[in-house]
């Protein structure tokens, strides 16, 4: 199939996006405890959070495997070598960052209160900013027309 190519100087270590959804996963356990704004829900509605938690985690895990499948990368600092535009990719454009998301808000209606979805809040800016914007650059210059009518087609987040 493709090539991997690195499109970051080799210098520098590249910060992957599942470190920052790690740090917001941590946050979101942290604001709980040490900032307990407001308690939202009560068991057992908390449970409710484990559906999308769920659904994020299948969402990342199916996007993994049809970029391990296509032989393309999933790292952010890599170009792209297919262009997946079914399956999970049919949904949404990024997969992956949307299911980072879904288990922060999950994680932030199991807690229950107020202060962890600050971190989803986090987190968002950063996605966007630092790794779909520049990922979208490069899937632009990559792939070209063929992005674009992936992009019309497909929605950023759902």
């Amino acid at each position: 199939m493709g090539t991997m190519v690195d499109r970051q100087p080799s210098s520098g270590r590249v910060v992957q996006p599942p470190a920052f959804f790690l740090g917001a996963l941590l946050l979101g356990v942290v604001l709980h405890f040490a900032l307990p704004l407001w308690t939202l829900l009560a068991l057992p509605w908390r449970l409710l959070g484990v559906l999308p938690i769920a659904a994020g985690a299948a969402l990342n895990l199916q996007a993994d495997a049809a970029l391990k499948k296509q032989r393309t990368t999933v790292k952010s600092h890599m170009l792209s070598s297919v262009l997946i535009k079914d399956g999970v990719f049919g949904l949404s454009r990024n997969p992956m960052y949307l299911g980072m998301l879904l288990i922060l808000a999950g994680e932030a209606l199991c807690l229950g209160s107020l202060g962890p979805w600050l971190a989803p809040l986090a987190l968002l800016p950063v996605l966007v900013y630092r790794y779909i914007k520049p990922e979208e650059e490069m899937l632009l210059d990559t792939f070209g027309d063929e992005y674009r009518r992936y992009m019309a087609r497909v929605r950023r987040w759902i």
